[in-house]
């Protein structure tokens, strides 16, 4: 009976990142993981959140000259290792403020900012975000 070689070895396993866009958990800015109830450790999140978005934008001077307000949307992931990737404006009112919302999400990326991931059914998944930013004169 002749020899037979060994079957190849199997395929690699490739993992589909699928980016969820509502799980059990959504994905928590840093700040509050001393906090143990989800609800209250989202809401300062979410708070956390906002101070840093609005301490990091700037109004764009071509918005001001001509008295321009609106509500940028950027749209991005946060992976199951917390990190922020795939950022896009997916609403861009002009006069630069969907450019700057942009900037500031971007900002997370290399200011090294690593959020909570979202969990589905207790393991960390990567969850689509949309964040709008609001840009009004005062």
């Amino acid at each position: 009976m002749p020899l037979r070689s060994p079957p190849p070895p199997p395929a690699p396993l490739v993992v589909e990142e699928v980016a969820y866009s509502a799980v059990e958990e959504m994905p928590l800015f840093p700040g509050c993981e001393d906090i143990s109830d989800y609800e209250e450790r989202k809401s300062c999140a979410d708070q956390k959140l906002m101070h840093y978005v609005y301490a990091n934008v700037k109004y764009p001077e071509e918005a001001t000259k001509e008295g321009r307000k609106g509500t940028a949307v950027v749209r991005f992931k946060v992976n199951y290792k917390g990190e922020v990737l795939g950022e896009e404006l997916v609403r861009d009112p002009g006069a630069r403020m969907g450019v700057e919302a942009l900037r500031v999400v971007k900002g997370m990326i290399t200011d090294g900012i690593r959020w909570t991931p979202g969990r589905s059914q207790v393991r960390p998944v990567t969850v689509q975000f949309n964040l709008p930013v609001k840009f009004k004169l005062e």
